[in-house]
């Protein structure tokens, strides 16, 4: 069982993420003792942050289930007002939730390139450092005030996986509402999180320095994300041609993804040596995909790691174009046995639906749809592809640079063309740009 409640208070502020995350660790703290005889008993639950304010997950045997829902329940609705958190349990979540912030600074590079992207590009998104001075000031009062606003108006949404009637899955998720006793939260009040709307033909790149996290890192890393596009159909509108091409666009990615994986580690890894890290994957940040490729070295810095990064791409597009039709479909049909791999557990079945309940698609064929399309792609599919997304002389390529610099490394004084554009400032970068519409939940529901 899955359940997402989603406030308008989590996402308000950095204080008020500092303050969910804590929300859900005290409710862990208090109630560890009785998890432990659940867990002894076969069930097991977890209560983690998510975007839009707290994700539940619940599991065990079906028919005592419903007793661990209802007791974390009533203890979510006692700690947002009836029994405030006791304050040493308090004290010592703010002391481990302070310093899990701090130590984000010692964090590997590439994660720090990750991050740092991530800051730029989704609208709202704080830092450790912001969430880290906004929570240290903070009182018990604060957090006993923003926990009864937390439950005071949601949206709540259930999924059911496994052994259990309908009227079960009624039952359960009917309960959710019932113990919290919340107000349904306005569509206008939705948590969103948009994104910098990156224009065509130009190169983001954002900065950072071991000097302002840890001086004494080593490491510099670079990840690279090349957008190509909404990757989100929704089972509302496959019938339209725009969702038939989001398809199209995530089925491409996939197969570029794994073709490129292989060269790319034995060229930059194995035979440049350029760094232990070398990964190849398709990402996605909101509704938007595209390929991303991180490499982390101790002995290159950012720059030259970016140069070498275009140059295998470039060479790559070259022996793209010497790919028998055997070749192609040998890849094509690997990585459809990878999509139409079934589910080793209950619960990658069940997280593959949730993640589409989650962004409100609800395309739960999406393996069989992705799977289908690749059987019709030929070689210039690809190579087109490639042309119009990867390749630096492409007027609708959006390329998004996150570069870390280790310890005895500069800042490059230059820029590398005239089309690179410098993100100094998140937040201002973010306030200067147009922001990406979003689908929201009620919107997909009334179609």
């Amino acid at each position: 069982m899955f359940v997402s409640l989603e406030s308008q208070q989590s996402l308000s502020s950095p204080l008020g993420v500092a303050l969910t995350e804590m929300f859900a660790s005290c409710l862990k703290e208090i109630l560890s003792e009785f998890s432990y005889y659940a867990d002894c008993a076969g069930l097991q639950y977890d209560v983690k942050l998510a975007k839009g304010g707290l994700d539940l997950m619940f599991s065990g045997y079906q028919h005592k289930l419903p007793v661990l829902v209802s007791k974390v329940l009533e203890e979510m609705k006692k700690l947002g007002g009836e029994s405030p958190c006791p304050v040493d349990c308090y004290n010592r979540v703010k002391e481990k939730t302070l310093r899990s912030y701090y130590n984000y600074r010692f964090w590997q590079p590439y994660y720090h390139c990750i991050l740092g992207f991530a800051t730029c590009i989704e609208d709202p998104r704080w830092s450790s450092e912001e969430k880290y001075t906004a929570l240290n000031t903070s009182t018990l009062a604060d957090f006993h005030c923003f926990s009864a606003q937390l439950l005071r108006q949601m949206r709540a949404e259930v999924m059911v996986h496994g052994n259990a009637t309908d009227s079960e899955a009624k039952e359960l998720s009917a309960s959710v509402t019932q113990s919290l006793s919340f107000l349904p939260l306005p569509s206008s009040h939705e948590p969103i999180r948009r994104l910098a709307n990156i224009s065509e033909g130009k190169e983001y790149i954002y900065r950072q320095h071991s000097r302002t996290m840890n001086p004494k890192e080593p490491n510099s890393a670079i990840e690279i994300f090349l957008l190509a596009g909404d990757l989100e159909g929704r089972s509302v509108d496959m019938d339209c041609e725009s969702s038939r091409n989001k398809i199209a666009t995530e089925g491409l990615l996939q197969l570029l993804s794994h073709l490129i994986s292989e060269p790319a580690f034995d060229q930059l890894r194995t035979k440049e040596q350029l760094g232990y890290i070398v990964h190849t994957a398709v990402k996605k940040v909101g509704q938007q995909g595209g390929l991303q490729i991180i490499v982390q070295s101790s002995h290159k810095d950012p720059v030259y790691l970016d140069q070498r990064i275009e140059l295998f791409l470039s060479g790559y597009r070259t022996k793209l174009e010497s790919f028998t039709v055997e070749e192609l479909n040998t890849n094509i049909q690997a990585v459809i046995e990878k999509l139409l791999e079934k589910p080793k557990n209950l619960d990658q079945e069940s997280s593959r639906y949730w993640d589409e309940i989650k962004n409100a698609t609800y395309l739960f064929d999406r393996k069989d749809r992705l799977a289908k399309y690749l059987q019709t792609v030929v070689l210039q599919d690809v190579l087109s592809f490639f042309d119009n997304f990867i390749a630096a002389d492409s007027m609708r390529r959006k390329k998004c640079s996150s570069q870390f610099f280790g310890k005895g490394t500069k800042y490059p004084r230059d820029l590398p063309h005239k089309n690179a554009v410098l993100i100094k400032d998140p937040a201002e970068f973010k306030r200067s740009m147009l922001l990406s519409p979003v689908v929201t939940y009620s919107a997909v529901l009334t179609k």
